[in-house]
């Protein structure tokens, strides 16, 4: 099985873009926890 590539960027998450990370995140959650991404763009863009 092929690893599912991330979509998230070190750039701010655009509201469509955030919406196709959630998505992503719902079929494949592992991509989160291998994500090197800090601070995480996702919980900016969704707590602020």
């Amino acid at each position: 099985m092929k690893p599912v590539k991330r979509i998230c960027t070190n750039k701010p998450l655009t509201h469509a873009k955030a919406a196709k990370v959630l998505r992503q995140l719902k079929k494949h959650p592992e991509v989160c926890e291998k994500c090197q991404i800090k601070p995480c763009v996702l919980a900016k863009y969704v707590f602020g």
